[in-house]
């Protein structure tokens, strides 16, 4: 049974009572603290229209972050507690609020700001879709009726129309994280509430995923950075997962050669203590997802190490329910970390990655080319650190605006050939 461990009461009880949990459990009421005790956030018409006018994304994405990590603090907080009435309709109010949205497409991805958009589908829709389905799925009957309802007849709307229709969507062959996060959103959906639609289906769902895995050079590297790793080959596990349950054992995306070296990445990408390789839209101190890599650990032991737990977060920005919900569920308290190998080399030939840890500094050097996923004018750029600073840097994502995605990228500092050390041709960059 899919989610067997989250529509488990005595799981639940181990997550309330045991020591192993404490710090999740910590985090999570900071977690409710900062997003559910004050008034929910209202859905605004200036708001949504603020990125065609102004190319900023932040004024319509502050709220909506907003409902989607309390509906994640919420939702667990209502399994973890299921008799604190505080809890259980803070989330009904969360979901309610997240029914009435005029669209789940962030408005960065709307095709239209003057016709009506009814089944678009990206990165945030489909996720919305997946958390309000799964959701509904592992609360069932505590749940009014009307929400289950109202929650069915939306995502048939938003998602199930478009995709289960005529319509064709680009990130179907798209081959970096477009095509698992949106795919994981849609396929859950189905698997949650029409899992008799899923035969009609498979055939795309093979052909996106390993769309997907060909952005992968044969050495494993991801490309567009460690978070977006996190992001799309996280969605690429919950995916993988649910659907080798669901079919027990029949479907088995783990099983493709090309996963082991892909689920190691993690463990190549540290360079000095929390600094991270920050190629591409990457970051500079990236963190892992708890969750995600003690799953992978367990599926892969010889090609994943966890580093030290403080390098690891559960929660995160954009309120991504699926991966934090597992956080909780695949959480392993015995679990080893090790620490990073002092003397570590490694040379990734086909992405043309260099990266080498020693006891006093860490370097990383790309060569690559430029048409490569979140690419930045950055070939034969340099990273050193030391004492867990960059101090020759590359600075990673700009700031995602209208601009960043357009011509005009490159003239954003952090993705021109400025904000990188380059050489200088002729006094040209």
């Amino acid at each position: 049974m899919m989610l067997e461990k989250a529509k488990n009461p005595a799981f639940w009880e181990t997550v309330r009572t045991s020591s192993a949990y404490g710090s999740l459990r910590e985090e999570l009421l900071t977690f409710w603290e900062e997003n559910c005790t004050e008034p929910l956030p209202a859905e605004k018409y200036s708001l949504f229209i603020s990125y065609s006018l102004t190319g900023s994304r932040t004024a319509y994405q502050k709220p909506l972050f907003i409902r989607r990590r309390g509906l994640c603090a919420s939702a667990v907080l209502s399994l973890i507690y299921p008799d604190n009435e505080t809890y259980f309709t803070t989330l009904c109010d969360f979901i309610w609020a997240i029914l009435e949205e005029y669209v789940w497409v962030t408005p960065a991805h709307m095709p239209s700001f003057t016709e009506n958009v009814v089944h678009h589908i990206d990165l945030y829709a489909a996720e919305t879709a997946a958390s309000l389905s799964e959701i509904d799925y592992i609360f069932g009957d505590r749940l009014p009726p009307l929400i289950r309802s109202r929650i069915r007849a939306e995502v048939q709307r938003r998602i199930f129309d478009g995709y289960l229709g005529e319509t064709r969507y680009s990130w179907e062959s798209n081959t970096a994280n477009w095509a698992p996060v949106c795919l994981c959103g849609v396929v859950s959906s189905v698997l949650y509430l029409c899992p008799e639609r899923l035969p009609e289906i498979l055939p795309r769902i093979d052909k996106t995923l390993r769309s997907y895995l060909s952005g992968f050079a044969p050495d494993g590297i991801c490309l567009e950075g460690f978070g977006y790793w996190t992001y799309g080959f996280g969605h690429y596990t919950v995916l993988a997962d649910l659907l080798r349950d669901y079919s027990e054992g029949e479907i088995d995306y783990f099983a493709l050669p090309s996963i082991p070296r892909i689920a190691g990445f993690s463990r190549r990408i540290y360079l000095d203590g929390r600094t991270t390789v920050s190629f591409s839209d990457g970051g500079m101190r990236g963190k892992y997802q708890l969750g995600l890599l003690h799953y992978l650990k367990r599926e892969f032991p010889d090609a994943v190490q966890i580093p030290d737990r403080s390098l690891s977060y559960a929660a995160e920005n954009h309120g991504r329910f699926q991966l934090y919900l597992r956080a909780f569920l695949w959480f392993d308290e015995h679990a080893e970390t090790a620490p990073l190998e002092e003397e570590y080399t490694d040379y990734a030939p086909d992405s043309q990655w260099l990266i080498r840890r020693t006891s006093r500094y860490g370097f990383a050097a790309k060569g690559g080319h430029n048409k490569e996923p979140h690419n930045h004018n950055d070939l034969g750029s340099f990273i050193l650190t030391a004492g867990g600073e960059q101090i020759l840097t590359d600075p990673g994502a700009g700031t995602y605006d209208s601009s960043y995605f357009t011509k005009d990228r490159y003239k954003s500092f952090k993705a021109c050939s400025r904000g990188h050390s380059v050489p200088i041709v002729d006094g040209q960059h």
